[in-house]
């Protein structure tokens, strides 16, 4: 066997003992949906069923456009971790593609079956899954501060780096508080900003000042570092700093990429992927209530791009400024992720958010209560992850859910929202 090299490639096998013209007219309507979703640049093209070609890819979408081509097909896909296999009605597709997938089976390869229909509605959503997954195989997490001690207990950085090919580089907290005073009148300016547009100010203008002021560390920090994804250990500063890292963090995901609380590498993942997925900031948080099909998230920091309101108060559990209690939008769909490096663990929700208003001073100040599929809000008690779900206030579930699979994780996926 040899090692898969790329990502994914897509490729289409036929047979000369079948009527080619017939064929040929099935490889073109393939073709459409592969350049129309995106998909071009894996595309390697069509090949006989006499030719034993390997892929060499982790995925492999493969057209079975004729019978006579199972063992061609298996021969392509057997280096795979994942094979989706197309068919059609004529020709003895379906029935080739049977073989070879139950071939691939047996070889340990996970093959999924798709007719042409359904592989048009799924390719588009395949190619954003493999662009965000190819983007993040590229990127860097930079952890301002340390990483936590289970974090670095259990190697989670280096599984992160091994599964998904992204780089954790860790500064010292001291570095962000040196850049502090730099931008002292951006600073002053963000504050004002953010009491203006603030339906309520709980904390004094000092404190959201000095609380504005990191958001400047940070980008500083993302520039020399060439980044655009964060991790703060943000409750080591604050008997240092006196106030909170929640505007900085807010900010930078609003205006730079994204920023994750508590040096939380594995939110930073799903945060990024889903940012890139869905095209919208994605937010964090706390597991604060699960009931059945009922999921509540709460935090002291969002992005004032997903709000309909906001207000500035003290952080919940220091007392300090400045978090941000938001106020979301009832009804919107989202998609909910969590990851975990250890259990090789994606775990995609489909949700909606049945209450987007905080309804307690004893939990972190913003709180949404999101409708979730029974089973999801099972699983999040029966096996739970280590640290914070994201969240998307859009439908992404079925690009997530691929994301996970393209990546070879073991994808818990729970779309069965009434």
């Amino acid at each position: 066997m040899s090692t898969p090299t790329k990502l994914l490639r897509v490729a289409v096998f036929y047979s000369r003992l079948h009527e080619y013209s017939r064929i040929g007219a099935y490889l073109s309507a393939f073709e459409r949906v592969v350049e129309e979703a995106g998909l071009a640049d894996y595309y390697l093209g069509a090949y006989s069923g006499s030719e034993l070609v390997d892929l060499a890819a982790k995925n492999a979408v493969v057209f079975v456009a004729s019978g006579g081509t199972s063992t061609a097909v298996f021969e392509a896909s057997k280096s795979a971790s994942k094979a989706y296999l197309v068919y059609h009605e004529e020709h003895n597709s379906l029935a080739s593609a049977t073989n070879a997938a139950s071939m691939l089976g047996y070889y340990g390869v996970s093959a999924r079956l798709l007719s042409l229909e359904e592989f048009k509605q799924l390719a588009p959503r395949l190619s954003r899954a493999a662009k965000a997954l190819e983007v993040l195989g590229k990127s860097r997490i930079l952890v301002v501060g340390g990483l936590p001690r289970w974090t670095a207990r259990t190697g989670a950085d280096e599984q992160v780096k091994k599964q998904l090919g992204v780089e954790v580089v860790v500064v010292s907290m001291s570095e962000a508080k040196r850049l502090l005073e730099k931008h002292a009148n951006e600073a002053k300016k963000l504050a004002e900003e953010l009491a203006a547009g603030a339906s309520k100010v709980e904390v004094d203008a000092k404190g959201v000042e000095a609380a504005s002021g990191f958001y400047y560390a940070l980008r500083d920090l993302a520039e020399k570092y060439k980044t655009d994804a964060l991790a703060v250990k943000c409750f080591d500063m604050l008997e240092d700093f006196g106030f909170t890292g929640c505007i900085g963090v807010a900010e930078f995901t609003a205006r730079n990429g994204i920023a994750a609380c508590e040096a939380d590498i594995h939110a930073a993942v799903a945060m990024k992927a889903l940012k890139h997925l869905a095209g919208s900031d994605p937010w964090v948080g706390n597991v604060s209530y699960v009931g059945s099909g009922k999921l509540e998230l709460s935090h002291c920091v969002i992005s004032r791009r997903l709000v309909k309101s906001y207000e500035l108060t003290t952080h919940f559990e220091s007392g300090l400024p400045v978090s941000i209690r938001g106020f979301v939008e009832e009804g919107s769909e989202a998609t909910i992720v969590g990851y975990n490096s250890l259990k090789k663990l994606w775990r995609v929700i489909k949700a909606r958010v049945a209450r987007g208003s905080p309804t307690s001073r004893h939990k972190c100040r913003t709180q949404v209560l999101f409708e979730v599929p029974e089973s999801a809000s099972k699983a999040i008690l029966e096996e739970p992850i280590e640290g914070h779900y994201v969240v998307v206030f859009r439908d992404v579930f079925e690009e997530a859910r691929l994301f996970g699979e393209l990546a070879g994780l073991r994808v818990d996926a729970h779309n069965s929202l009434v």
